[in-house]
């Protein structure tokens, strides 16, 4: 059974909920009685079908911990779990960044100051995203548009890059592959944002070189997760092999 928080208007939840909407499954949830997507109501079915799982050896890398540590806090019901038809372990990427965020494991903390480069030519977006960033302890600068984002590539040389899909002067994908095809700035790590959930645009962006995708909104602890995984030792060593 799936509960949706209903999504509200930034006009009407002002700037500090802009970027909370997220759908939520409960613990009861199976992945063998999910509803046929074609059933459902567009936005909702793009967004189950993109959702994301993990096994508990994956969440024990990401979180840094050993794994027997993942199976005691599922047993206390700390973190929740999805069987497969199969009785496998699988964890939900929101029930992950829930348990991440609650628990304060190391991958949510930033031990020196890395560089994120915001490209969106949204200013309220951007206010927010930085002041959540700054907050975790990372170094931001923004670009509203792609050629402001070309210099800030060569002088700010970031850690990651966070890139809207559709910008004034040229699309996210376009600044994808430029990177990517840059040696000096391949193995930088890239996280696609955009408003849309629409598969062949964000399969687009992947191809192009976006090593994650996250749909707007999203909530601050999905973020800070993302973030955090893509400049993780286990992050690292997935983008250079998918570069190499």
């Amino acid at each position: 059974m799936c509960q949706i928080r209903g999504a509200c208007s930034l006009a009407s939840v002002g700037p500090c909920s802009y970027m909370m909407g997220r759908a939520e499954v409960g613990r009861s949830f199976r992945m063998s009685q999910i509803i046929p997507l074609q059933h459902l109501a567009p936005s909702l079915s793009r967004r189950l079908d993109s959702m994301r799982y993990y096994t508990t050896s994956e969440v024990a890398k990401i979180c840094k911990v050993h794994r027997n540590t993942i199976l005691t806090a599922i047993r206390k019901g700390v973190l929740r779990i999805h069987r497969t038809p199969g009785g496998h372990a699988r964890i939900s990427q929101e029930d992950l960044d829930e348990f991440i965020h609650r628990r304060s494991l190391a991958t949510t903390k930033v031990k020196s100051a890395k560089r994120v480069l915001i490209v969106d030519d949204d200013p309220v977006f951007n206010q927010i995203t930085s002041a959540v960033l700054a907050s975790a302890g990372y170094s931001v600068r923004v670009a509203a548009t792609g050629f402001e984002a070309g210099m800030l590539l060569a002088e700010y040389r970031p850690d990651i890059v966070l890139v809207d899909l559709m910008l004034p002067d040229v699309r996210g994908d376009a600044i994808c592959r430029r990177i990517r095809s840059t040696p000096a700035l391949a193995d930088m790590a890239i996280l696609a944002v955009s408003s849309t959930s629409d598969k062949p645009l964000v399969d687009q962006l992947l191809r192009a070189g976006a090593d994650d995708f996250l749909a707007k909104p999203f909530s601050h602890e999905s973020l800070l997760t993302r973030v955090s995984y893509l400049l993780s030792p286990v992050g690292v060593s997935a983008r250079t092999t998918r570069v190499l």
